[in-house]
């Protein structure tokens, strides 16, 4: 049977839960508390409480406690989910590095799961709300990594009007560079925009580099032939292999673990 209503917890409790998000020097009080407000957000009535005082949170000037509550809240499947939220879950994709982050931010990035892989999952999810945001994050010239993810969000998740801003962010991923996995999610976003204005962006772009030629090539049949690959050109990037995921995961597993180069 389906659980029933679950009353919100009493004020001083909530208020204790969501102060365990913060950094301090006690281990593991964070993971708990997000379990127990994980919860509370299942079923009504506390839902709504504690959606809106975790909502609040999310303008703590504690770093930790910012993102962890974002987190929550983008467990929760928010029917519309708050400007806030939007904001901080674009500040979290743009800040890959995480200098000077807590300990309990350090111990989730050595797990393969940060701040910034949920991020990407929850921005491909609601892209069309918070296409704007993501456009801004183009500008990023000294974030390239940040301008480089909303990218691949915008163009993977159906914005072919944004073909002459995207393009040129994703073609220059294709080339070989320290990033594992970037010129396979480049190609993905590229074949989902507009397919004329791809194919002139490729043509006008060229670098002396092995991997670059191999990828363009590559695009510009599948572009022309409709995603189909010619198997003697598929020995490194398949461009119509099931599951964008697939390729989201490799990129991400490869990224934090500081494997596959």
């Amino acid at each position: 049977a389906p659980a029933g209503p679950l009353e919100p917890p009493p004020a001083a409790q909530l208020a204790r839960l969501l102060d365990d998000l913060r950094d301090d020097d006690v281990r593991w009080n964070a993971g708990k508390a997000m379990s127990q407000l994980r919860r509370y957000l299942e079923r009504s009535p506390a839902r709504e409480v504690v959606a809106e005082a975790l909502t609040g949170a999310l303008d703590s000037t504690d770093l930790q406690q910012r993102y962890f509550s974002a987190q929550v809240l983008m467990r929760a499947e928010l029917e519309s989910p708050p400007d806030r939220l939007l904001a901080v879950v674009i500040d979290m994709m743009a800040d890959g590095e995480l200098e000077g982050a807590p300990w309990a931010m350090r111990q989730i990035r050595r797990n393969l799961f940060t701040p910034q892989t949920a991020s990407i999952d929850y921005m491909i999810e609601h892209a069309d709300v918070a296409e704007q945001r993501l456009l801004g994050l183009l500008g990023h010239q000294r974030q390239e990594e940040a301008r480089f993810l909303a990218a691949f969000v915008l163009a993977s998740t159906g914005h072919p009007e944004h073909t002459d801003r995207l393009a040129p962010v994703l073609i220059s991923h294709l080339a070989d560079n320290d990033w594992p996995r970037d010129a396979v999610m480049s190609m993905i976003g590229l074949m989902a925009l507009d397919r004329e204005r791809v194919i002139w962006w490729l043509r006008v772009s060229s670098k002396p580099d092995e991997q670059f030629q191999r990828s363009k090539r590559l695009l510009l049949y599948a572009l022309r032939h409709e995603g189909v690959v010619p198997k003697e050109m598929n020995k490194r990037d398949n461009v119509v292999a099931p599951g964008r995921s697939n390729f989201v995961g490799l990129w991400r597993f490869h990224s934090y673990a500081g494997r596959g180069k």
